[in-house]
């Protein structure tokens, strides 16, 4: 690695660009590269970098777990809790009390959409470049 940096990056960004490809994979290489020789601290590289290119991918993975969680949540007190959302829906189904057993499906419903709505808010407040705000 030492013998890398006594390398100009003029020289090594061409060849950055044939291993790693025209994409986006050889534009961090050479910023990672560059935030090292200009003795960025892990924390940085972490902070400046890696986390603000992941963070599409971290809220997309929030979004399509957030309606998982809560069936999990209603499945798991469907079967083993004394109180919750998932009881009162499996009592009212076992009484036949329909229309309260509807009454939990819209709430957990109304739950799930206002709790994908807050991480997409969250996203495009954190997020204002990625291609999900496009």
């Amino acid at each position: 690695m030492a013998s890398l940096n006594a390398v100009p990056f003029v020289a090594l960004a061409p060849r950055m660009n044939n291993w790693l490809g025209d994409g986006v994979a050889s534009r961090i290489g050479i910023v990672l590269e560059l935030m090292t020789s200009y003795a960025a601290s892990a924390r940085q590289l972490f902070l400046k970098l890696r986390l603000p290119k992941a963070l599409p991918a971290i809220f997309s993975a929030f979004k399509i777990n957030m309606s998982t969680s809560i069936i999990g949540a209603i499945v798991g007190e469907f079967f083993i809790a004394s109180r919750g959302l998932g009881y009162l829906l499996s009592e009212q189904i076992r009484l036949a009390n329909m229309p309260l057993a509807w009454a939990c499906i819209v709430i957990a419903a109304i739950l799930g959409i206002a709790l994908y709505t807050i991480i997409q808010l969250l996203e495009k407040r954190l997020i204002p470049w990625a291609v999900s705000q496009r």
